[in-house]
């Protein structure tokens, strides 16, 4: 599966809600068993703010009826203006981003990261190596609310939203899934509504995660030139799904 090779553009009204990378690992008992000082040293600077997190996962299992919840730690290290964000488990290390700007800025934090984890708990192994981008897609936000998706996004993401049927644009609730072979990986792509708290407004979500599952070699620079690839079809990816419409208006300043 590849994407048109068109020129990149820098959005003027940028739809990107958040970007992730996730490095997974072979699974750190030491992050369990004891709070990360040393690597809070690390990232202290740029990223001050740290928290503990308690996550629950449920693995099922073929010999017991019920399954067991088992708690997992999690500790967040946060810039000033909570902005962006380093987060480490037992087995993986992920940068989120809230307000990207580009990627240099964003695959420097990555590889400050890494080389955060791989200092202070000696991992050289690389298992996953994912980088994900949600866009949302907010009508009312683009002065564009009258306009039919279907003049705005291409209709393999609009499911139902893209239908002739009598009413379908008035869909609740729509969406679509697929997953896709791509060069050093797989693409896992939906697209879905995304409503705000009293469900009077709607966006379009359109969430594309690249991904790799392989060992890694994490003391040379494979796992950023995979990342680098992604970012690549990222940006064919999402100027592929938009229309001339949305395109124009997302260059454009906001009024």
């Amino acid at each position: 599966m590849k994407f048109p090779d068109t020129p990149r553009v820098e959005y003027v009204q940028n739809p990107l809600a958040e970007v992730i990378c996730q490095l997974r690992f072979p699974r750190q008992f030491a992050v369990e068993g004891a709070l990360p000082v040393d690597l809070q040293k690390l990232l202290a600077k740029e990223f001050p703010l740290a928290e503990k997190r308690f996550n629950v996962e449920v693995a099922l299992s073929e010999n017991e009826e019920l399954p067991r919840p088992t708690r997992r730690i999690s500790y967040d290290f946060s810039s000033r203006k909570r902005d962006l964000t380093i987060s480490l488990a037992a087995d993986f290390v992920a940068v989120t981003s809230r307000e990207y700007r580009n990627w240099s800025a964003f695959s420097e934090t990555i590889r400050t990261a890494w080389e955060a984890v791989r200092a202070t708990y000696d991992v050289n192994l690389i298992t996953r190596v994912g980088l994900r981008y949600r866009n949302i897609i907010d009508r009312d936000r683009l002065k564009l609310v009258d306009v039919p998706w279907t003049e705005l996004v291409k209709s393999e993401l609009l499911g139902f939203l893209a239908s002739s049927l009598d009413g379908a644009a008035l869909a609740a609730e729509a969406g679509t899934s697929h997953l896709f072979r791509i060069d050093n990986g797989s693409l896992a792509l939906n697209s879905s509504l995304v409503h705000s708290d009293d469900r009077t407004k709607s966006a379009l979500l359109i969430d594309s995660d690249f991904y790799v599952e392989d060992t890694i070699n994490g003391e040379q620079n494979v796992y950023m030139d995979i990342l680098s690839a992604y970012n690549i079809e990222a940006g064919r990816l999402f100027r592929w799904a938009i229309k001339d419409r949305l395109r124009e208006r997302l260059l454009a300043p906001s009024d």
